[in-house]
């Protein structure tokens, strides 16, 4: 089986195959290990896992982040509901 070190090598392979390519490779290998663990999760968790290492942030700052938006979606939300009571 391969793994995802393998995805991370300049061999001629992966010189070769576009973006893309390489993208789908990494997600289903990525899924691959994760589902027995995940179950039903595992596509929510390669998202978050993508979304966190297109960042660039270290772990603690894109928690940050991710707050943030979370509470900046979650007032939005009910501030909705509120103009939609009056």
């Amino acid at each position: 089986m391969a793994c995802i070190g393998d995805l991370l090598r300049n061999d001629d392979y992966y010189l070769k195959i576009t973006p893309e390519e390489r993208r789908k490779e990494f997600r289903a290998l990525l899924s691959d290990a994760a589902c027995p663990f995940l179950d039903g999760r595992t596509a929510r968790f390669i998202d978050e896992l993508e979304l966190f290492l297109a960042s660039g942030l270290n772990i603690e700052a894109y928690d940050r982040v991710y707050m943030h938006h979370l509470e900046m979606s979650t007032s939005h939300e009910e501030s909705g509901q509120n103009n939609g009571a009056d």
